[in-house]
Order: structure tokens, then C-alpha cells, then sequence
């Protein structure tokens, strides 16, 4: 599904009204750091909100996200994004092209609802009738686990990944150089995986997790995707700390320290994760892990005033 935003025209323009701000954006956009730029727009909105064309801007970088990082995410950041038009045009900025991509988004917002509506219906009949299963192609499958996931419906989400995974196995798929293989059905295991952990399976999958945490990305042929390993070991962190089993977490952290600089993704690589850990090690009072993160904290390009708040706070002496 195409994904609205603004032309480069228009984009320039909101820039040149915002200055210096403007262009500090400009620039990170330039070098495709969105996270960075959504982290200045989100300080420039809070402290000067009567200034609609950050907040125009703003939606523009989510729904900009939404289409070429986060893809999974693209109902949530539709509803901010609309949010965030909605309140420039209340501050009386009356554009054609913030007009028209209010519409866009709005349009685009209703058919994810739909989609979604039609996905869970999916679901539920892949769940009470697996034997149907075969009737869907893999990424269909996958979609419907995708959904439950984000959903945090960890249980049903692992069991349809591991119907995606099956499928994958049955569907031939040319590669680059014209050859057929079989299509790479790790990335559905992995998921599955992920989700299992998040769920309180860990029993029973754990002799899978060895070969998951040590996966050869670049034989398996998707080396892109190494990235999702973190995921697979945050979900074994947090179910550690939920079990306050410190002396495992320490393992844990270990492990996922070691494999992610194996595969050039430094843990914890994810600003969400590193956001996480660093309030988990405060409350844990695992200074040593919590000035780890801090750190990695404040290597980023743009760190929001906010956080460089709450790690003060967390790292004062007790």
C-alpha cells in the first residue's frame, strides 16, 4: 500500500520557515536519519507549539518511517500523523498540500483499518482450522502472525509463525540468478521464536534457541536481516527480569553483547531497546550494565533533552 507525504517542493518550503531548525532537519534527512530528525521535531513541537509547520513536517517523517523502516507500524504512525495535521491545521494553517495529505492519510488510515478487520478473521480461521492452512501462501500467513505479534497475542502469534514457516518450506521461490530454492524460512522461525520467549514458552523451545542465536545469516542468504537476533535476546532478557533472575539476565547480556558484535549490530543496538534496558538495570541496580547503555545512549547523533534528563537521574548515586 503506497504511502502518503510531501513532495520534495513542499518539504523544502516547511523547512525554510522553521531556520535554523529547518535546516539542522534538512540535514538529517538528507543522510535518511529519520529517528534523529523525529526526536528535533518531537522537542520543537513541545517547547513552541504554535509553530505548524514542525508539526506538519513531523507527521511527514513518520509516515516517511512508516514506509521505509518501520513498515509494521504504518496504522499507528497514519493515526499520529493525522493527529499532528489535524493540530497545524487547528493553528490555522491552511495549505493545499497539508490538505491533501491529511486526506491521504486519513484514506490510507481507514484501509489499514479494513485490512485489519480482515486479517484477525484470518486468524481466527487459521487457528480453528489449521488443516487450512495450505489454502495461504506464507506471507499471508506471516501477516496474520505480524498482526497478533504487534498485538502482543505472543501465544497465537508464535503458533501461525510456525504455520508461515511450514508454508515457506512448501513454496519454491527463484532467487536473484534465475536458480529455485526453496524460500528462507528462518526469518518466520526466528519470529516465532520471539514470541514464544515473550509468551512463557521458553521449555519449550529451548533447543531451538541455540541454533536461532547462532544462525549463519550470510549462508542462509538474508544477511539483511541479521538485525532481528536483538529481538530474539530482549525477549530473553525481559522474561529474565520478569523472573528477577539477575545472575541469568547477566548471561543473557553476555551472549547478546558477543553475537551482536559478530554480526555488526553493537548491543544493544535499537534506541527502543536501549531506552528499556537502561530502566531495567536502574531498577535491578546493575549500575555496571546501566552505565553500558547510558553510554551507548550518548553516542547517538541527537540524544532528546528528556532522556538526557532521565539518565542523570538514574545514574545518581543511591
Amino acid at each position: 500500500m503506497a504511502v502518503p507525504g510531501l513532495k520534495d517542493k513542499e518539504r523544502r518550503g516547511l523547512c525554510a520557515a522553521l531556520g535554523e531548525l529547518g535546516e539542522k532537519l534538512h540535514g538529517l534527512l538528507r543522510g535518511g536519519h529519520l529517528v534523529q530528525a523525529i526526536e528535533l521535531l518531537s522537542d520543537a513541537t513541545e517547547a513552541a507549539d504554535d509553530r505548524p509547520a514542525a508539526l506538519v513536517l513531523l507527521a511527514d517523517v513518520h509516515l516517511t518511517d512508516a514506509r521505509e523502516i518501520v513498515v509494521d507500524q504504518l496504522e499507528a504512525k497514519a493515526e499520529l500523523a493525522l493527529q499532528l495535521l489535524e493540530r497545524a491545521q487547528a493553528r490555522g494553517y491552511a495549505d493545499v498540500a497539508v490538505e491533501r495529505l491529511r486526506v491521504s492519510v486519513a484514506r490510507v488510515l481507514e484501509r489499514e483499518r479494513r485490512e485489519r478487520a480482515r486479517v484477525e478473521v484470518r486468524c481466527r480461521e487459521l487457528l480453528e482450522q489449521s488443516a487450512r492452512a495450505k489454502r495461504f501462501t506464507a506471507r499471508q500467513i506471516e501477516a496474520c502472525a505480524s498482526s497478533l505479534w504487534r498485538g502482543k497475542d505472543y501465544a497465537r502469534a508464535a503458533q501461525l509463525f510456525r504455520m508461515a514457516e511450514a508454508q515457506a518450506g512448501r513454496e519454491p521461490a527463484p532467487t536473484a540468478d534465475g536458480k529455485v530454492r526453496t524460500r528462507n524460512a528462518f526469518n518466520h522461525r526466528i519470529r516465532g521464536l520471539i514470541c514464544a520467549v515473550h509468551a512463557g514458552e521458553i521449555e519449550q523451545v529451548r533447543d531451538e534457541l541455540e541454533p536461532a542465536l547462532t544462525f549463519d545469516w550470510n549462508a542462509g542468504g538474508i544477511p539483511e536481516d541479521r538485525f532481528i537476533t536483538e529481538w530474539l535476546f530482549m525477549a530473553l532478557l525481559e522474561r529474565a527480569a520478569a523472573n528477577q533472575d539477575w545472575s541469568q539476565f547477566r548471561v543473557w547480556w553476555q551472549r547478546a553483547v558477543a553475537r551482536g558484535d559478530e554480526i555488526g549490530y553493537p548491543f544493544p543496538w535499537v534506541f527502543s531497546h536501549q531506552e528499556q534496558l537502561v530502566e531495567v538495570c536502574a531498577r535491578a541496580e546493575l549500575r555496571d550494565l546501566l552505565s553500558v547503555v547510558a553510554q551507548r545512549i550518548r553516542s547517538r547523533a541527537r540524544v532528546p533533552p528528556a532522556l538526557v534528563e532521565r539518565l542523570r537521574v538514574l545514574e545518581e548515586p543511591a
